[in-house]
């Protein structure tokens, strides 16, 4: 099992225990967030740990077998000649980002952007990796609004 498919597995049995819903719950949880998380974000996010247990549990039996497909997918994205159309990669930049962790994950957006003729590396600052869309929705309409308009 992967750190990661671990961690949801835990995640799962904490939330099927609705650990989440006690105090020492909510501090965990509030060190998990970024931040600079707005106070309605951060009750969204608790709301959303609270009430989807068996989510994280299947996505803990997911994650092992997602990491082959990313690979999959990689190798033929390199092989593929790739359409000249307008692409934006919307990339989190939080100031309690780990930097090493996410280094790899960076290189890798930026090499795909340059395949691109009309790709765009956006960044959403004040954002982590699985919030993002809830954390800067606005940054997510900006980047489908700007493709629609030069498309």
């Amino acid at each position: 099992m992967t750190l990661a498919a671990a961690g949801l597995f835990l995640l799962g049995i904490a939330q099927l225990l609705r650990v989440p819903r006690t105090s020492l719950g909510r501090r965990v949880l509030r060190r998990m967030a970024p931040k600079d998380i707005s106070k309605p974000r951060l009750g969204w996010f608790y709301r959303y740990v609270d009430n989807h247990p068996w989510a994280a549990l299947q996505t803990a039996r997911l994650v092992p077998r997602h990491t082959s497909y990313l690979r999959e997918v990689k190798r033929e994205l390199e092989r593929a000649s790739l359409p000249d159309v307008p692409v934006r990669v919307i990339v989190p930049r939080s100031r309690t980002r780990w930097r090493a962790t996410y280094a790899k994950m960076d290189a890798s957006n930026r090499a795909l952007v340059k395949r691109f003729p009309r790709g765009e590396l956006v960044f959403a600052d004040g954002t982590s990796h699985s919030w993002l869309p809830v954390e800067r929705p606005d940054v997510v309409v900006a980047a489908i609004r700007d493709v629609l308009s030069v498309a």
